[in-house]
């Protein structure tokens, strides 16, 4: 709980930080003084490209992403808003979705061929938590932990194949999970494209409701480990408290 409340405490300092330089923005004109002359230039030149090779660059893409993906570095977020920034929305989501199947398979199979056992400690302990949620939440666990951000990629998936997921129900729910967080951020993709393609002030065209709705979604998504926890601790007090109660 205490966690909780702490990265609560921050994330609302962050938001002040961030309503606060929205605001200065707003108020002292700041966006009509920025150049994207040149954003804007390369942006359609890449656009451009996408647009002449409609089979070549969503493989390009997927490549890609499944490239970073490996390379455990952290960059699929900023791929994801690239999607929807070159790609219609369901498009870009469906490309992101395959891209990240693939990946997250290689992680999950390569570990179910060489039958790891992770004898590390603080591993031992984590697996035994999300062997616990999958027990007690069972699919919607599985669907869950794929619309954590901020969750390392790799690292679910490894953990799921030593949980001993089935293939099947691996597949589907991080299929279903993929799309929705991809839908999210593509669309959060598509308001910065907007932005960048027309003359209308930038400010104006972020706070539509459409991506407002879209960052609160992607926030819910950020929290979702601690809203989980949480709920996991009170029913374990509730437990403690009438051990007789089946």
């Amino acid at each position: 709980m205490k966690k909780f409340f702490l990265f609560l405490g921050k994330f609302s300092i962050l938001a002040a930080v961030v309503a606060l330089a929205l605001s200065a923005v707003h108020y002292f004109d700041i966006s009509s003084h920025l150049k994207f002359s040149e954003i804007r230039s390369t942006y359609y030149n890449l656009v451009l490209h996408v647009e002449n090779h409609p089979y070549l660059a969503p493989l390009i893409f997927i490549v890609l992403y499944v490239t970073v993906a490996l390379s455990t570095i952290p960059g699929l977020l900023v791929l994801d808003l690239l999607a929807g920034m070159f790609f219609i929305e369901w498009w870009g989501a469906v490309i992101i979705t395959v891209g990240g199947i693939l990946g997250s398979l290689f992680f999950y199979l390569t570990m179910k061929w060489m039958k790891v056992s992770w004898k590390s400690p603080k591993m031992v302990r984590a697996l035994g938590k999300m062997q616990t949620f999958l027990q007690e939440r069972g699919v919607l666990f599985l669907f869950l932990v794929r619309l954590m951000p901020f969750f390392p990629f790799w690292l679910v998936s490894v953990a799921l194949s030593l949980l001993k997921v089935r293939v099947r129900r691996f597949l589907w729910t991080s299929t279903l999970g993929f799309f929705t967080l991809a839908m999210v951020m593509t669309s959060l993709g598509k308001g910065i494209k907007d932005s960048l393609e027309s003359e209308t002030e930038m400010l104006s065209l972020l706070l539509t409701p459409k991506m407002m709705i879209a960052a609160l979604l992607l926030v819910i998504f950020m929290i979702l480990p601690f809203i989980l926890k949480k709920r996991k601790r009170e029913e374990m007090i509730k437990k403690e408290e009438n051990p007789d109660q089946e």
